[in-house]
């Protein structure tokens, strides 16, 4: 059992709005989604994060990205950052302990 996780590739940002031609935003769109493997396609998707907000200002960031599930690589190196993080909590755990046995006995 391997117990993989999904993970969200992000193919393209823009920010800032579209500075270009509808028709050339169209022809790189289909371009970014031809790029997505046939297999994620269905997972495709936009999602548009809105930041700033005051009457003068106002912005946004239009992500396009698709999921899979991670790779044997992706995997091993989650598994090695979480066996290490698990360590380093072990370890500040103890001595932690260590400190309050010697001051406390």
């Amino acid at each position: 059992m391997t117990n993989r996780r999904k993970v969200t590739v992000t193919v393209h940002t823009w920010e800032e709005g579209f500075n270009c031609h509808p028709f050339e935003f169209i022809n790189q769109l289909a371009a970014l989604l031809d790029s997505i493997p046939e297999q994620h396609r269905n997972t495709a998707e936009f999602e548009f994060d809105r930041y700033g907000g005051d009457y003068n200002y106002s912005a946004g960031e239009l992500n396009l990205s698709y999921s899979r599930m991670e790779t044997d690589e992706e995997l091993e190196k989650r598994w090695e950052w979480e066996r290490a993080s698990k360590t380093e909590a072990a370890n500040r755990e103890r001595a932690i302990y260590e400190q309050l046995k010697q001051k406390f006995g």
